[in-house]
Order: structure tokens, then sequence, then C-alpha cells
């Protein structure tokens, strides 16, 4: 599903609409340290999106995510881009 709209992701999305389901899910956590219960602040996640194409091995698939992970970085925390178009599928940085 494309963003919970109920219409299938376009092909080449749903890695990174996966990617960001899972990194909007943790920028959410507050971090506490159970000993003192002392608030330690919130995550934040930057994705590299890849699609598994058939036959690839991981050795393949690895540097292909980080074609996008490392742009995502640069750009700020919290952010999922695609390898696919690092420019151009950034999703919104979690508030």
């Amino acid at each position: 599903m494309a963003g919970g709209s109920g219409k299938p992701a376009p092909d080449g999305e749903l890695e990174t609409i996966l990617a960001d389901y899972i990194r909007e899910r943790l920028v959410t956590k507050n971090i506490v340290n159970r000993r003192t219960g002392r608030q330690l602040g919130n995550i934040t996640l930057s994705l590299g999106a890849a699609e598994y194409q058939p036959g690839e091995s991981v050795s393949e698939l690895i540097p292909r995510d980080g074609s996008a992970l490392y742009p995502a970085k640069r750009k700020g925390r919290s952010r999922v881009m695609s390898e696919r178009n690092p420019g151009d599928s950034e999703l919104s940085p979690a508030v």
C-alpha cells in the first residue's frame, strides 16, 4: 500500500515506503536510561532504500542501498531516500 492510501505502491516505491514506515515508528520513541529514568532524547534515523533485483547477491545490493543512504545523511536527520532517484524521491524528514 502506498503510504496507507489503500492503493498499491508503484514499482520501485515499495522499498522507500517500507523504509519510511520503519523510520516513522522509530523517531517517535523517547530514549530513557532504565537505571536513572533520565530522558536521553529521541532517535533520528536516515535510511537508503534499494529494491532487490532477482538473482542479485547481498554484496551487489548493499552498495546500491549505500548510494541512497549517504545522500540522505548529508541532507539531514531522519530521511529516507531511494537509490532509484536519490534527489527526487526524498521523503519529508520527521518533525
